[in-house]
């Protein structure tokens, strides 16, 4: 029986990159073709359709860098120029018609029909096992009951098509309008469930082992809900700053419960490297990075609860530098704890080698540190981190009297 047969995707923006190196990572250990349903909120939706296609990595990858996810969430400049009106008549600032056809493209690829439902995809999946395909499951809240509602052939949305719950998924609010199923309007998955690790539950409320969960946090969130170290005030200067700081604010509360709860035992957090989640217009460093962190993240994790199944993928410096760092979380803390005693690294691999990730064949050892180490985005990250002075912390909560008041743990990470 396969250690995992679901997972389930976190929404967070244009940090769904992110989602390229977990899947290339997952399909080197050989989960990925081992998962039956993928479910996800806003990008995690579109992370789950991906994933959900049985399609190489490298085509994933290929797809992913011919795009331009401006001009996908934002439109042309005419659109640009519009977006008031816009918002005025359709309830957001961009269409993101533009996403919607991506989605379209990518599903009659697989299907041949742009228009496929979850229903008829459950239906393909079980004519063609030879695609290895997954079930796909989309959260999105109704905006006419305030009330979230998941997307997946076993729902009464089974005769949606999945590219039309996708985008609704996506609408996150003021940005993106609103969108249209059924004669409901339809916004943003992660409203209410942005992390919907509880859709493959047997029975409502009861823990499901076998579903592997991916956040994207920044460190600061991994410092606050691991550790209770209080993250540093945001100046807020514009409207649009301020709705996002309230979608984060009711976000959180969704993120305290996800951390009362035993999904947060199985799940790979990933070093998000405080990427906005707007920021669309990303550099091709800045992808890389998120790229490389999503890798990192699935490694760190496997390795650190399933061992066997990194040793056979993993070169043998790779598991070590893991060791030694004490498999931290972030992938900022481990490349400053890196660099911090390698004064002078020297690649184990050839400048030829260097993109074919963090697993490789014997022979061709490419350890995390060496492999990412010359980012710029990564430099950046790794002069402006601080450890964490548990000694200094002002954070206070309440707990047992046999447990520390400097340090909390909500999982095991």
């Amino acid at each position: 029986m396969p250690l995992y047969r679901y997972a389930a995707l976190e929404g967070g923006g244009a940090k769904g990159f992110i989602y390229l190196g977990v899947a290339e990572a997952l399909a080197k250990l050989g989960v990925l073709d081992e998962l039956e349903a993928i479910s996800g909120a806003s990008v995690g939706a579109m992370g789950a359709l991906l994933l959900s296609t049985g399609w190489p990595v490298e085509k994933m990858k290929t797809l992913f860098n011919e795009l331009k996810f401006s001009e996908l969430a934002s439109g042309g400049l005419w659109e640009k120029i519009t977006s008031p009106y816009t918002y005025l008549k359709w309830f957001g600032l961009h269409r993101a018609d533009r996403f919607h056809e991506l989605f379209k493209r990518i599903v009659k690829e697989v299907t041949g029909n742009e228009n496929t439902t979850f229903a008829q995809w459950h239906q393909f999946k079980l004519d063609h096992p030879e695609l290895k395909l997954k079930d796909i499951s989309v959260e999105a809240c109704n905006l006419n009951t305030q009330l979230n509602e998941t997307f997946s052939y076993k729902t009464k949305h089974k005769d949606v098509p999945i590219a039309d719950a996708v985008r609704a998924s996506m609408g996150f609010p003021v940005y993106f309008t609103p969108w249209k199923i059924n004669g409901s309007l339809y916004g943003d998955g992660g409203e209410q469930n942005n992390c919907p690790s509880n859709v493959f539950e047997e029975k409502e409320g009861e823990f499901n082992p076998q579903v592997l969960t991916v956040r994207l946090d920044s460190m600061d969130e991994i410092r606050y809900f691991k550790h209770g170290v209080l993250p540093k005030p945001v100046e807020i200067k514009t409207a649009v700053e301020c709705t996002f700081a309230h979608f984060e604010a009711a976000l959180n509360a969704q993120n305290r419960l996800f951390h009362q709860s035993p999904y947060k035992d199985t799940t790979v957090y990933c070093d998000t490297l405080d990427v906005p989640t707007l920021k669309f217009d990303l550099s091709d460093d800045e992808k890389t990075a998120l790229r490389a962190s999503g890798e990192y993240a699935v490694i760190r994790y496997f390795h650190k609860h399933h061992p066997d199944i990194t040793e056979k993928a993993c070169d043998k410096d790779t598991l070590r530098q893991l060791k030694e760092a004490e498999h931290p979380i972030s992938f900022t803390e481990f490349l400053h704890k890196q660099g911090a005693h390698l004064e002078r690294p020297v690649l184990s691999s050839s400048s030829s080698d260097l993109d074919e990730g963090l697993l490789t064949a014997p022979g061709k050892a490419a350890p995390l540190y060496h492999r990412w180490r010359d980012l710029s985005h990564m430099k950046n990250k790794c002069k402006q981190f601080t450890p964490i002075d548990y000694e200094a912390l002002h954070y206070k909560r309440t707990l047992p009297s046999k447990q520390s008041p400097r340090r909390v743990s909500m999982g095991r990470g």
